[in-house]
């Protein structure tokens, strides 16, 4: 087995998958046995397709797998949160390791593909809402 050093996004993803566990056993019983069950085989997903991309010569495939796990994952918890199974700030605690080990795999896809590396985002104005002013309501 490699080195853990040497595959930062395992870490990040292993991360993820022991907080959503605790989180998903505080689901209320009805929804535990199926949202909860669905969160966490997501992330467990996710994990493993990381997991056997460290192992394999090719990994293009697995690593476009992986995007696609971590986008439904993304949806999950966003229902997750309509559904008040998570707060806004472990809602966005998790979107904050996603958004991390989202762009670790965009980097990984990158060298896989061997695309060059993207020069920086641009940063997108986006309104913020001063001392004292309302939240903004969702539509």
């Amino acid at each position: 087995m490699r080195n853990r050093a040497e595959f930062p996004i395992l870490e990040k993803c292993l991360d993820l998958v022991v907080w959503l566990h605790g989180r998903t056993q505080r689901f209320p019983r009805t929804l535990r046995s199926g949202l909860g069950l669905r969160v966490e085989n997501e992330v467990m997903e996710l994990y493993q397709c990381l997991g056997e991309a460290t192992t394999v010569k090719d990994r293009s495939a697995l690593l476009r797998s992986a995007s696609r796990q971590l986008d439904g994952l993304r949806r999950t918890l966003r229902v997750c949160l309509g559904l008040k199974l998570l707060t806004f700030k472990q809602f966005g605690y998790a979107s904050g390791l996603i958004d991390e080990i989202g762009r670790m795999l965009g980097g990984w896809l990158r060298k896989e593909s061997g695309q060059p590396k993207k020069e920086g985002r641009a940063k997108a104005s986006i309104p913020r809402r001063g001392v004292g002013e309302p939240a903004l309501e969702p539509v």
